[in-house]
């Protein structure tokens, strides 16, 4: 689980550094519970784009931490370009 690259192998890192392995596992184990669940009472089939990591939102979110971070410490981020 916590080799896989794709949007469950991540929740689950994520999840396992916040909250340990057990719970993060258990997590893990209710998503996939709850898409198998309403695959079956709706009758779709499995649509991976669903579950595609949007890495655009997750950067965002990342700059925006690091940069609160950097207040609480006293330090500025700037933007460098690349």
């Amino acid at each position: 689980m916590w080799q896989n690259k794709g949007a469950l192998g991540q929740l689950y890192r994520r999840l396992s550094a916040q909250h340990g392995t057990k719970k993060a596992i258990k997590a893990v184990a209710r998503k996939l519970a709850v898409i198998f669940y309403v695959m079956v009472r709706n009758k779709i089939a499995f649509d991976k784009e669903k579950l595609k990591i949007d890495t655009a939102r997750q950067e965002a979110k990342r700059i925006a931490f690091l940069k609160k971070e950097a207040t609480k410490y006293g330090f500025a981020l700037q933007n460098i370009a690349a």
